[in-house]
């Protein structure tokens, strides 16, 4: 510990005088040029109090370096002493051959070799199966497998005669409504039905409803945006139950 100390105090009074003729030589120039007295006064007793730390500071940095060749490099494992690692924990596996005690030891015991483990297979997750964003009511009547909607025309206006005007699949946007002309079969009244709009694959409107219009025929629908529909790729969607039966793309630009 003695030598630690001697090794380090050079370095410490060291920079203790460096401090105390720094903050010494500021204090005896600002006891010249301060201009009030008082100033001038109290800063040159605090310089020469600094003054005495230096002449302290270098009386004792002059003692430890004369003595510091009698004393060897400090020890540093005295604080910062190394881990035996030679006392490691042993390990044995279960069945292996440990080692025999001396005599009047007790002697260990071997394990028995447990039997073989149980394997129980994992299962891959199961995918559930996609459903349909849309709906259903609960209807009085059950629909027929072959039950069918037919998308024949997209257009964003109706003539007096309910017929499509100026149909296609490119229109600007801005429209407010957007019309669906289908056919139909084997409907029945009361089952359940939709009708989903997706803008760019992402649903923005949909409608369920019972079904009203018979068993076979024609009829529109449209779906509506009172600032107008954006531009976009549009897709609409038609189902009876919650079974597509037909699609539509469209596109505003």
């Amino acid at each position: 510990m003695v030598s630690l100390l001697v090794y380090v105090a050079p370095y410490v009074l060291g920079l203790v005088l460096i401090v105390a003729l720094v903050t010494a030589a500021g204090d005896f120039g600002r006891a010249r040029s301060a201009p009030y007295f008082r100033i001038r006064r109290d800063s040159s007793r605090a310089g020469w109090r600094w003054v005495l730390v230096a002449v302290l500071c270098g009386g004792g940095l002059f003692g430890v370096l004369s003595i510091r060749g009698s004393y060897g490099p400090p020890d540093l494992t005295q604080l910062f002493p190394t881990p035996d690692l030679s006392a490691s924990a042993t390990f044995y596996l279960p069945g292996s051959p440990q080692p025999t005690a001396g005599p009047g030891s007790p002697q260990p015991t071997s394990p028995a070799l447990p039997g073989a483990p149980t394997i129980t297979p994992t299962l891959p997750p199961t995918t559930p199966s996609a459903t349909p964003f849309i709906t259903t009511i609960e209807a009085p009547v059950t629909s027929s497998p072959d039950a069918a909607i037919k998308l024949d025309t997209i257009s964003t206006g109706i003539s007096p005669s309910l017929q499509p005007v100026d149909p296609g699949t490119f229109f600007s946007s801005g429209q407010t409504r957007i019309y669906f002309f289908i056919s139909f079969s084997n409907m029945s009244n009361g089952e359940s039905w939709s009708r989903a709009l997706l803008l760019d694959g992402k649903v923005i409107r949909t409608v369920t409803e019972a079904w009203n219009q018979g068993e076979k025929g024609n009829a529109y629908y449209w779906f509506e945006a009172q600032g107008g529909f954006p531009q976009g790729s549009y897709q609409a969607q038609f189902y009876v139950g919650d079974k597509m039966v037909a699609q539509g793309a469209f596109t505003l630009r």
